[in-house]
């Protein structure tokens, strides 16, 4: 009867080790290198190389650890293929679940880390994009590539059409079998290249991490837990080939809570409220909306005397937040933002826009120039109509520089920038030109004022205006 019980007793215990032997035997036979080279190669139109993959299934938690991925586009995607120009490198992806939360259905994964990403992807000159290609099916064909553009055309290309790249549906909820739930998904190391062949640009984002923990996924309940905390850092660079210098160096951060399932169409959110942070040190230089506005109030000088000459480099000089939207692919700001560089403040007002389907926008803001830059320009300002008529520079102190300056002693200039943001439209705002408007209106009334008073401030600018024709003639 003892030995009866012994016999029973140990083939209960062995009975789990022999599972988990199992299980382990699957495991590996399953995640080989060359099963998931097959994998990948065989959804995606892509050519794939596993460097090694390792599996614990005897450890709490059950263990997998992928190293040196490498991800490029198949030979016969596109031609003629171009060497390096698009690739996705991994050097550790590493997966750790808890086997025995399936027994209840449910997948619990403990942490999943990604280190050591390296993505290129390029825009092509006549449409299309790289990496939408690569993960697109297998046999998806792409447009041949060309010759980057060069400095002579590049202002003459048109807009490309969009052009089929491959499937985009959006990821839903049922496709997942059981209720998951994520304690942390870490993406550390990471970097992005992407060139833009036909706005001959360079954007990287470097030195990313993204963390993401506790959400649970529920098939069945698309709004249970949806919610997850998400702390993420890069650095986005930009850099101009056409004008051979580096027009941003931003360093951007964001740590807040999102509901990324959206608990009525079960997809990802697509409406994301955030607030993100502009890190101080950050540089821009060059920027095309600066320089179109610097063109615009260049023509002012010979008119008004108005004179900036801002240096083309400025860094940040605190961190900067900004709040936004981000739904169906437009940033909108939902509050007013305000950069404080060293040469110059720019201030951009609420509901400010940039669509990231077409990278057309909408930006209504101030140019504000302080300290010694902005003494100088109020000097220039008076110098110039003083030279016209003592008088009437008396009057414009009273109106129009009210309307440029602040109480403060800024010069302050409204403007308004649309069309695309790589070659944006940029203006003087109605804001000014009103106020220009109002400072005529005002001086009027205060010649008129003065003439009712008995003045001469009306004669004397005739004087001074029949003094100008003399020196005309």
């Amino acid at each position: 009867m003892k030995r009866r019980l012994w016999k029973l007793l140990a083939l209960i215990l062995f009975l789990p080790v022999l599972l988990v032997a199992a299980l382990q035997w699957w495991a590996v036979s399953r995640f080989s290198p060359e099963k998931i080279r097959a994998m990948i190669e065989e959804s995606h139109n892509c050519r794939v190389s596993v460097g090694s993959v390792s599996v614990r299934m005897w450890g709490f938690p059950a263990r997998v650890e992928l190293r040196g991925l490498k991800v490029l586009p198949r030979e016969d995607s596109r031609k003629p293929a171009t060497p390096g120009e698009t690739f996705l490198n991994v050097d550790r992806a590493l997966l750790e679940v808890n086997l025995w939360g399936l027994l209840t259905g449910q997948l619990e994964v403990e942490r999943a880390h990604i280190d050591g990403v390296a993505l290129q992807s390029v825009k092509w000159r006549d449409g299309g994009n790289s990496l939408r290609m690569l993960f697109a099916k297998p046999g998806t064909q792409g447009r041949p590539a060309s010759v980057p553009v060069t400095l002579e055309d590049a202002d003459e290309i048109p807009e490309p059409n969009a052009v089929p790249d491959g499937e985009d549906r959006p990821f839903h909820i049922s496709e997942l079998p059981v209720t998951s739930t994520l304690h942390e998904a870490r993406i550390s190391n990471a970097s992005w290249t992407i060139v833009n062949q036909r706005r001959r640009t360079v954007q990287q984002f470097k030195d990313g991490n993204l963390v993401l923990t506790g959400m649970t996924l529920d098939p069945d309940n698309p709004g249970k837990g949806g919610q997850a905390h998400v702390t993420a850092g890069t650095r986005i660079i930009i850099d101009s080939q056409r004008l051979n210098l580096r027009t941003m160096d931003f360093l951007i951060s964001l740590d807040g809570k999102y509901q990324l399932i959206d608990p009525a169409t079960g997809n990802l959110n697509n409406d994301l409220d955030f607030q993100l942070t502009v890190k101080r040190g950050s540089l821009i230089n060059r920027i095309p909306t600066l320089v179109k506005l610097n063109e615009r109030l260049d023509r002012l000088k010979g008119s008004t005397g108005l004179s900036l000459d801002l240096p083309p480099e400025a860094s940040l000089m605190a961190d900067t937040v900004i709040n936004g939207r981000l739904k169906d692919k437009v940033i909108r700001f939902t509050d007013d933002v305000f950069f404080p560089f060293d040469t110059c403040q720019i201030a951009l007002d609420k509901e400010s826009w940039l669509s990231l389907r077409d990278e057309q926008h909408l930006f209504t803001g101030r140019l504000i120039i302080s300290g010694e830059r902005s003494k100088n320009v109020v000097a220039t300002l008076k110098e110039f109509v003083e030279k016209r008529s003592g008088v009437l520079a008396k009057l414009l102190n009273r109106t129009l520089f009210e309307n440029i300056v602040t109480k403060e002693g800024n010069v302050e200039i409204p403007f308004q920038s649309t069309a695309e943001i790589g070659r944006p439209d940029v203006a003087l705002s109605d804001k000014l030109l009103n106020a220009l408007k109002r400072a005529g209106t005002e001086a009027g009334k205060d010649l008129l004022n003065d003439a009712l008073e008995g003045g001469d401030d009306i004669k004397s600018i005739i004087d001074a205006v029949k003094e100008l024709r003399k020196k005309e003639k």
